[in-house]
């Protein structure tokens, strides 16, 4: 949809907490949606730190959907 969410989160949180509000608030599947860091999939078990996050880097995101995909982007605060 091109809309976008934040998070402030802790370098040492995994990414799977990310993913899995994310997914809440959307109100979809967490295991639909595939994340994207420069064109790169994250795996539910990196962290901030691990992927070298920085303030206000920012995360595709990707509805996987018979038919066509939907669009987001998440904006990081890595703490």
């Amino acid at each position: 949809t091109g809309e976008e969410t934040f998070f402030k989160i802790k370098k040492t949180t995994k990414m799977q907490k990310v993913f899995e509000t994310y997914a809440t608030r959307k109100g979809v599947q967490v295991n639909s949606l595939r994340f994207l860091l420069d064109g790169d999939r994250i795996t539910p078990d990196q962290t901030p730190k691990m992927l070298e996050l920085e303030d206000q880097d920012q995360i595709d995101c990707v509805l996987e959907q018979t038919g066509g995909k939907g669009h987001g982007q998440i904006g990081a605060a890595a703490q």
